[in-house]
């Protein structure tokens, strides 16, 4: 066992570089209604064809038809509208289904199921997030070793 703390081993700012929070927005095509802040969804996990994410109540419902645009490090950090034709740069688009929902206190969690998506770039965005957890991962296994 070490004497080192994990402090002592891990420079807190190269822990956010490697690992920085995932960031979504959406439309709910089937209400209208937009969530364009970022910081409003927490998204929960991600599956192969879909996610999970809490979001404030009342923004959806199960059968909802949903555009979620995961921002990527290249998206703008604030996004007041989206654009004509719907792209927004450096972000992956998706349509979507909410499957299921859950409300507890003030928020929904909601489970989407991928209708449209470009599979292979859903899965780098994946590999690349799996990528910076494994790279935390070897971090605190080395402070362990000591």
């Amino acid at each position: 066992m070490s004497d080192k703390n994990l402090t002592d081993v891990i420079d807190s700012k190269n822990f956010k570089r490697r690992m920085p929070s995932p960031r979504a927005i959406l439309i709910n095509d089937t209400s209208q209604q937009e969530i364009l802040d970022w910081r409003i969804i927490k998204i929960i996990e991600f599956k192969k064809a879909g996610c999970i994410f809490k979001i404030p109540q009342k923004k959806c419902a199960i059968g909802h038809n949903l555009t979620i645009y995961f921002l990527t490090e290249n998206s703008p950090q604030k996004i007041q509208k989206i654009p004509k034709g719907g792209d927004i740069e450096g972000a992956i688009r998706v349509s979507t289904k909410v499957i299921s929902q859950d409300n507890i206190e003030e928020a929904s969690f909601v489970e989407c199921e991928f209708s449209q998506y470009s599979q292979p770039e859903w899965e780098a965005y994946l590999n690349k997030i799996n990528q910076s957890q494994n790279k935390i991962f070897d971090d605190f296994k080395k402070v362990k070793a000591g």
